[in-house]
């Protein structure tokens, strides 16, 4: 869908756990061919933060529960060198400069 997105000129953002680097690989393949610009916003918190949040949560629309937060962090690949160089990182144990972040974008 991103790709058929892409051709119609329109932005795109892939709402995605991307545990597995081939997916990584797969989009940015799309967005070269595309000749669109491929950033990685990577959203972190350490574990007892992530468990908290599922805790602390009532009901919204996501389906996550400890069980799947467990399962995400065993299959969760560190993203290589290459990968890396698209990354901006956010740590959302903090507060965000949203201006900072847009110019990075």
């Amino acid at each position: 869908m991103a790709e058929e997105i892409l051709a119609c000129r329109y932005s795109v953002i892939v709402d995605a756990t991307f545990l597995n680097a081939s997916y990584i690989k797969k989009f940015k393949t799309i967005a070269k061919h595309k000749r669109v610009p491929f950033v990685i916003l990577e959203f972190r918190a350490s574990e007892q933060t992530l468990r908290q949040r599922i805790i602390n949560r009532k009901r919204d629309a996501s389906d996550a529960d400890l069980a799947i937060l467990e399962k995400q962090l065993k299959q969760w690949q560190v993203l290589s060198g290459e990968e890396k160089e698209n990354v901006i990182e956010i740590n959302t144990e903090k507060p965000v400069d949203i201006e900072i972040l847009m110019r990075a974008i």
